[in-house]
């Protein structure tokens, strides 16, 4: 197994881990009767976990190294990944969320300073494909919990049995991670803040991550409740949404190459606004389903296009600038589906999904902004670098 192929696993595991949870919502809402709003709030303390975890291992990172803290938060998210799905009260499922969080956030910031260590090392673009992983892992994860419904089994056993799996398989990739960002142990530089630059990336990284929030959250609500669709084609949505967003990470690199960051980055913003509003104001579950893949598709790689650029920054070093990019979208993507309930508590959850819209329509006027003068080198092209400026 080569590094890359190494690295992907941990994608993998982290995108399942996330997958199979979200698939678990529904029954969730359905088995404790929660409001909208109630539910926002529970999904509220998985963002608080990891928009405070997210820095603190930013700087472990930069004083272990990517290999070991990434190997460490995955133990973890596999272990806290089934205390929501157990909790026998929603105040415990918020518990068990704030564990997850915080094990989640900690193995998504070393496994993409791990990703920036191979793709310097490979001197081409690799982190869409990478990401691709952790996609490929969601749709796997959501799968399995909508194979599960389908079954009948109980969601513990079934978060259960996907953990155990999971266990096996980064086992398997611990072993060959080798070498990733440096350890620099007690000279790692002190929380600083973020250059302009790295700013910059953040806010579009938290446009971008509201939508892949909502629809991981959301989706699956959307349609039960609005759309009228059974429950294993409800627990199927993020399967389908993720499905989208494997396929634009595994030809994200390609197109990167040939025509620039900033024109995939705007691509696919216009490519997650159009289908998006098409789901909303169509009303079809048979509709709903293509659109989503289309918004995975457009989603895709906003996300590994600005971890990229983060952690290749000449002034910030790899895990800290990858924590200051990837805290600020987390609060788009955990922060953001709260939002969305209480906005469905006010008026109606089309209309709160409906704000992902022109969402996605400021990443496309904002994107060239995140464009500076390409400095030489195979990572770059005419079109401009993404957080160099």
């Amino acid at each position: 197994m080569t590094r890359r192929l190494a690295t992907t696993g941990l994608f993998v595991v982290n995108g399942a881990v996330i997958g199979v949870w979200v698939s678990q919502i529904p029954a969730i809402q359905r088995r404790f009767d929660l409001s909208s709003g109630v539910m926002g709030l529970i999904l509220l303390c998985m963002s608080v976990a990891v928009i405070v975890v997210v820095p603190i291992a930013g700087q472990a990172v930069a004083r272990r190294g990517s290999a070991p803290v990434a190997v460490a938060g995955g133990v973890a998210c596999l272990v806290t990944v089934t205390l929501p799905v157990l909790a026998p009260h929603p105040v415990l499922v918020a518990a068990g969320l704030v564990l997850l969080g915080a094990a989640s956030a900690a193995m998504d910031v070393a496994m993409n300073s791990h990703g920036v260590a191979i793709e310097a090392a490979s001197e081409r673009p690799v982190m869409s494909s990478l990401h691709a992983g952790w996609a490929l892992g969601g749709a796997a994860g959501a799968a399995a919990g909508a194979a599960g419904t389908a079954l009948g089994l109980d969601g513990a056993v079934t978060v259960a049995l996907v953990a155990a799996a999971l266990a096996v398989h980064l086992a398997a990739c611990a072993r060959h991670l080798g070498a990733g960002s440096t350890a620099e142990g007690a000279d790692a530089p002190r929380f600083t803040l973020p250059s302009r630059g790295v700013a910059l990336l953040a806010a579009l990284c938290l446009l971008t991550m509201m939508t892949e929030g909502a629809m991981a959250d959301w989706s699956g609500i959307y349609m039960d409740s609005d759309l009228g669709a059974s429950a294993a084609l409800a627990a199927a949505s993020y399967a389908v949404f993720t499905g989208g967003m494997t396929v634009g990470r595994l030809v994200g690199d390609r197109i990167n190459r040939r025509i620039g960051p900033v024109h995939l980055l705007r691509g696919g913003a216009l490519l997650t606004a159009a289908p998006l509003a098409v789901m909303l104001l169509g009303g079809s579950a048979a509709l709903a389903l293509p659109c989503l893949f289309l918004v995975g598709l457009g989603v895709a790689n906003g996300v590994p296009l600005m971890f990229s650029a983060a952690g290749r920054r000449p002034d910030t070093a790899p895990g800290p600038g990858i924590a200051a990019v990837s805290s600020t979208g987390s609060i788009g993507f955990l922060l953001g589906p709260p939002l969305i309930g209480f906005l469905a508590g006010a008026t109606s959850l089309p209309w709160a999904l409906g704000v992902l819209v022109p969402a996605a329509l400021a990443v496309l006027l904002l994107a060239g902004r995140a464009a500076g003068p390409a400095p030489a080198g195979p990572l770059t092209d005419a079109a401009g670098v993404l957080g160099s400026g």
